[in-house]
């Protein structure tokens, strides 16, 4: 497991522009490490949630493009639809790796949302008191798709989530 760790360059500039550059280069830098420990691609699962979604699928479409493999498994959770242009399009996560799956939650305080592309498997998360995350930031739709899918490990009988994951399936 390897954790990417990059809240110090989130918010380089107050050009979206350049935060979006320095988003996609951060994934570059994380494919890297992934190359240099010798990750087998289709032994790789990228998770990111957020703006995070397009540093693990800049990784992954860094991967493909220097191996010529796809990683097994990209999970987007919760990516904001003003990313959706970078991620699916730009990036083309659909392509990217064997599965990808775009979890997103349709609640008042929530950002994500559905995607019409090839290759993107959506599952819309269930949020049992959507409006509180508009009262309390800290309770959002956006933060509790992290919450709900740590749960999913939990939870092994749940196919969606983490336990969705094609490498914990037999055979993998």
């Amino acid at each position: 497991m390897l954790a990417w760790d990059w809240n110090a360059a989130t918010l380089v500039s107050l050009n979206s522009r350049v935060n979006t550059e320095n988003t996609v280069h951060q994934g570059h830098l994380l494919a890297a490490a992934l190359r240099g420990a010798g990750l087998d691609p289709a032994r790789v699962h990228l998770i990111g949630h957020s703006s995070g979604t397009i540093v693990a699928t800049s990784a992954a479409r860094a991967v493909l493009v220097s191996t010529g493999r796809p990683i097994a498994h990209l999970t987007l959770l919760e990516p904001a639809a003003s990313y959706h242009s970078v991620v699916f399009d730009q990036l083309g996560a659909g392509s990217s790796a064997v599965v990808v799956e775009n979890y997103w939650l349709s609640g008042p305080s929530a950002y994500g949302r559905a995607v019409p592309h090839a290759g993107v498997r959506n599952f819309r998360v269930p949020n049992k008191s959507p409006y509180f995350g508009v009262i309390c930031p800290t309770c959002s739709d956006h933060l509790y798709i992290i919450r709900w899918y740590l749960g999913t490990i939990a939870s092994p009988a749940r196919r969606l989530g983490f336990n969705g994951s094609m490498l914990l399936m037999p055979g993998a």
